[in-house]
């Protein structure tokens, strides 16, 4: 997560372009499937995936999303530290109640 954050805050004004109202499909589709893949893979084992899996791991992905979403909307008042620590314990959330 911290990563991912450390990566928008270099590159906000891209990132807030490509992100917002006539944004690149391509690139939140791509963003998405980063998060997926690079920080919440573990919410599921793959080779025994269920339907419940799949729609928790879908949530986490869209949340992550909102606040990056959010984050950068509003300015990034937060660290990026603090934004990997607030979306990580909602993932956290997300795989406890999985």
């Amino acid at each position: 997560m911290r990563a991912l954050f450390s990566y928008l805050d270099e590159n906000d004004g891209i990132c807030s372009v490509l992100l917002g109202t006539n944004g690149d499909t391509a690139f939140v589709h791509r963003l998405k499937g980063v998060i997926e893949e690079s920080c919440l893979g573990y919410l599921r084992p793959r080779e025994k995936e269920t339907q419940l899996q799949r729609y928790m791991v879908a949530f986490a992905v869209q949340g992550c999303f909102g606040n990056i979403d959010l984050w950068l909307q509003n300015g990034k008042p937060e660290t990026v530290d603090e934004m990997a620590d607030i979306t990580w314990q909602a993932v956290r959330a997300v795989r406890a109640a999985g």
